[in-house]
């Protein structure tokens, strides 16, 4: 019965424990979601019928909003089908979830630096790079804290989750490392490059949730994969 009871308490606890950690990362994102908005401000109209003239001169913020919503949207899909799948949390996977977070979260201060370089060949460059290296820390932190989450016993023997350890490793950054390379030889090239990145994380991620959802609606009520 002792027994009976400890084991209770301890499943409520690892599950509070990954509620919480839910919580937080979820605030995370809204926060950081918050202050990517933020990064636009209304043009400012010295004169009358300018407005339009003023407005194109803000499109380099426009798109890096844009290059930054969908990188958010994608690591957030990602993180959060990730979370569903986990039966607990361990502190290694804490730690490495928060650090990827981390990495994420400075999505307002990396494409801003990207869009007020827009004009400067030599600068831009150096954002991309910039851009380059904390989107592929931050998808190998990821990387890193499924594989051992995999190894404790916290996630479901599923294709994905099982790939080769160099693959995945590659898949997640090899785009990362190529825009960053590409960068030296032409700064747009390396752009056009991270974005093809994160469009393919979005396509990927959604795909991948909405498989996971299918064979939940196939398993019988109750259960859990």
């Amino acid at each position: 019965m002792t027994d009976s009871r400890h084991a209770t308490r301890n499943a409520r606890s690892i599950a509070g424990e990954k509620e919480s950690l839910e919580v937080l990362i979820h605030g995370i994102f809204a926060i950081t979601l918050t202050l990517l908005v933020l990064e636009l401000h209304a043009p400012a109209q010295d004169e009358g019928g300018l407005l339009w003239q003023h407005l194109q001169e803000l499109a380099p913020q426009g798109a890096a909003y844009v290059f930054g919503f969908v990188y958010l949207m994608s690591a957030w899909i990602s993180i959060r089908d990730l979370l569903r799948q986990l039966s607990g949390v361990t502190i290694q996977v804490t730690v490495l979830l928060l650090a990827a977070i981390g990495l994420v979260s400075l999505a307002p201060f990396t494409v801003s630096t990207l869009a007020e370089s827009v004009g400067n060949s030599h600068d831009l460059g150096v954002a991309v790079r910039l851009m380059a290296v904390v989107m592929a820390t931050g998808y190998l932190t990821s990387v890193v804290a499924t594989r051992v989450a995999l190894r404790q016993g916290l996630l479901p023997q599923l294709p994905y989750y099982e790939m080769r350890w160099p693959l995945m490793i590659t898949t997640s950054i090899g785009p990362c490392t190529l825009a960053f390379l590409a960068s030296y030889l032409s700064p747009w090239l390396g752009v056009g490059l991270l974005s093809t990145d994160i469009l393919f994380a979005v396509v990927t991620a959604a795909s991948f949730a909405l498989a996971r959802a299918r064979i939940a609606v196939r398993v019988a009520p109750g259960s859990t994969i």
